[in-house]
């Protein structure tokens, strides 16, 4: 008998702890009603999960419980420009977070406007009027050596070569709107049988290297 009231009690005492701990957790619980603003045109993600659009004027309220939130707003104008930030939520009724472009906007319409100067996206990649030649898109998608390199660019159509040295330098400094790293890209000019120059386009600075290093491919079609 004292083993079946014993195992009764026990049962109570947990099912009151149970219903202590759910109370418990249930005070803990609180919504925010956080307003979202924004000096520039820009898509809200919280957590990763999409919101809508936060513009001058135009705020989103959300009804949060958590206490901090990753918070992501894409610029509906520049690809580059996001905001991204923790955002630790104040233990208020209502909160309002103001994401501030600023002077990132002014940068990044400079920026556009340097490229509109110079570079025309076409149909078969981005022309450069001051070079008066076309870029591909991208560099290669894998590294490869002087020769496969050299092999590569043709593949691409008629007219597509490696370029010079001097064409690789030309982008430095220049937010080209190509896909290329920081790192090499190998030049036409092959200084003997075992070497080449390659190129840090993003910086122009070149370097001759072993025709069997592992560089990128950059081609130019030479416009007519």
């Amino acid at each position: 008998m004292r083993s079946v009231t014993w195992q009764l009690a026990a049962a109570g005492l947990v099912s009151i702890l149970v219903v202590a701990t759910a109370h418990a957790r249930t005070a803990s619980v609180r919504d925010t009603r956080l307003v979202v603003e924004s000096d520039h045109p820009c898509q809200l993600r919280i957590d990763g999960r999409e919101q809508g659009e936060v513009a001058p004027g135009k705020s989103l309220h959300l009804n949060l419980d958590l206490d901090e939130v990753f918070v992501e707003c894409q610029s509906e104008r520049f690809q580059d420009l996001r905001h991204e930030e923790v955002y630790a939520l104040p233990k208020l009724d209502r909160a309002v977070l103001s994401i501030v472009f600023g002077d990132a906007v002014r940068d990044a319409e400079e920026k556009l406007a340097r490229q509109q100067t110079r570079f025309q996206s076409r149909s078969d990649g981005v022309f450069d009027k001051q070079q008066g030649l076309v870029w591909a898109r991208a560099e290669s998608d894998k590294a490869l050596n002087w020769q496969q390199a050299h092999d590569y660019c043709p593949s691409l159509g008629s007219g597509w070569q490696l370029p010079s040295v001097a064409q690789l330098e030309s982008l430095a400094h220049q937010d080209a709107p190509l896909d290329f790293g920081v790192q090499y890209q190998w030049s036409n000019k092959r200084v003997d049988t075992d070497r080449a120059i390659a190129v840090r386009a993003k910086f122009g600075m070149w370097s001759v290297e072993k025709t069997d290093r592992p560089y990128a491919a950059l081609c130019v079609l030479i416009s007519e």
